[in-house]
This record gives structure tokens, sequence and C-alpha cells, in this order.
């Protein structure tokens, strides 16, 4: 079973194969509350297994951030004169 230990060092590929049915098993059981286990060689990490659900609740708010940068990035920005100096850090003539 993942403990947070395991979320800061990375399980071993030998880790791995020997705990993923209970890894998998802490997952049904425990669904989105579970903790993610990171996976690595000489100690890096490399990947990351996470519960389907929480896979999924990261897709969805990647979705929405790219598409919210897109409605950002197509609506034309007013600035007033101060503002836009005030942006490029430049002052006003006096």
């Amino acid at each position: 079973m993942p403990n947070e230990d395991q979320v800061k060092r990375p399980l071993s590929t030998r880790e791995i194969r020997t705990q993923l049915p209970k890894i998998l098993k802490s997952f049904r059981e425990q669904g989105d509350r579970a903790l993610p286990v990171v996976v690595g060689a000489y100690k890096r990490r490399d990947a990351v297994l996470v519960q389907i659900d929480v896979y999924e609740m990261l897709l969805d708010m990647a979705e929405t951030g790219r598409r919210l940068s897109q409605e950002r990035l197509s609506e034309p920005t007013r600035l007033s004169s101060d503002d836009y100096l005030d942006s490029v850090r430049l002052s006003k003539p006096t």
C-alpha cells in the first residue's frame, strides 16, 4: 500500500512489480484519496501513478486552463494610457 514516503521517494521498477497489486487495490479502495506513487530509477522521479479519478480530474483542469487561456488571448485588452504606462514601467510626462 502506498505511503507518504513513496510520494517523495521513487519506487524502483522492481518495487513496482512486487507492489503493483497492493497499489491498485489501494487505488480501488481509497479512490481519489489514495496517495500518488512515484516511480523512477536511480532515485530519479520519472513518473507518477495516480488513481484514475485523480487523473481524469487533472485532465479536466488542464483542458479548462487551456480553454481559459485561449479565451483570454482572443479577447482584446483595453488599457487606459496610465495602465499601459504602468505595464511597460514608464512614467507619465509631467
